[in-house]
């Protein structure tokens, strides 16, 4: 054979294996992405997650984390778990480049939830981006940044992350000072005072051992159960005099709450609520009745009538 047709023949099966290593790869799905894989976790100083009219914006200040709007701490389980997830955030195969499409996957601006995560020292997000509805699962949505138009398979986030309200990100614990660190806690219901202390054999008090027991029991699993309003007066609260003030103490720190009144119920039914608040802490907060009338109980030998 001719010395130019064998040139020409391996030619040919060079191009061949070209174009068909090209197709090859043009029929593989696309590398995902991780947007924010390189990012120092510990440099996020704001998140903002906005869905039609409800919004979220937690800022992280001095290590902790709080709310910009209701002005509150937050919590940082709740706030951990959304970094998480974020940065758990894989971009996969890309579905289309036509923003009509938008309303199809739930990304345009009103159903769309948009998150936003800015950095210290810079005033422009570093991620900024839509998750529409979800796809193949709760952590998988269709998704798109505000930058660009294609709509993409993104994983990583579960859903409920995104529909979490304001309140859902709020601090439930009543103060820094758990049971677990406190060495004494004072009482004061009515014209008395109950004195506890803590040592290596347990807590010890004026109260009969079977009621001490069971009022430690539930100040360890007190929390808030919910959160009022804001516009509620303070003498509907009954804040301006206590039915129940609580101080802890552990070493140099202390922390005090005060239980109000009970939130009125609808006629008919028993209240579910007492007003609440934390010295230092803005918030109106609501505690469960069934606790606070465990609180009573122990005190007092029985449940006063609301």
């Amino acid at each position: 054979m001719p010395k130019r047709f064998l040139v020409l023949a391996s030619c040919a099966l060079i191009l061949s294996g070209a174009a068909g290593l090209l197709l090859w790869r043009s029929s593989r799905p696309p590398k995902a992405q991780e947007p924010l894989k390189e990012l120092d976790k510990g440099s996020v100083s704001r998140i903002e997650i906005r869905k039609g009219e409800r919004s979220v914006s937690l800022e992280s200040r001095d290590g902790s984390w709080r709310l910009a709007q209701p002005p509150d701490g937050a919590d940082p389980s709740a706030c951990q778990e959304l970094l998480t997830g974020l940065f758990r955030l894989s971009i996969g195969s890309r579905l289309s480049d036509d923003p009509s499409s938008y309303p199809d996957y739930e990304l345009n601006d009103s159903s769309a939830s948009r998150v936003r995560l800015f950095v210290q020292g810079k005033s422009e997000p570093v991620f900024d981006g839509y998750f529409g509805k979800t796809a193949m699962g709760h952590d998988s949505h269709y998704f798109r940044y505000e930058s660009d138009k294609p709509v993409y398979i993104a994983s990583g986030v579960d859903s409920y992350q995104m529909n979490r309200s304001a309140n859902d990100f709020r601090q439930r614990q009543l103060s820094s000072i758990d049971l677990g660190s406190a060495g004494s806690i004072r009482l004061t219901y009515g014209n008395q005072a109950f004195e506890l202390r803590k040592s290596s054999a347990g807590w010890s008090g004026s109260l009969p051992k079977d009621r001490l027991d069971a009022l430690i029991s539930t100040l360890s699993a007190l929390r808030v159960s919910d959160f009022g309003s804001g516009s509620e007066k303070v003498s509907e609260t009954g804040l301006a005099k206590p039915l129940i003030s609580v101080e802890l103490q552990a070493g140099e720190r202390k922390a005090r709450w005060m239980i109000g009144k009970a939130k009125v119920a609808a006629k008919g039914e028993k209240p579910s609520y007492y007003y609440a608040r934390v010295e230092g802490r803005d918030a109106l907060l609501l505690l469960s009745a069934y606790d606070v009338d465990n609180i009573l109980k122990s005190l007092a030998g029985k449940t006063p009538s609301a």
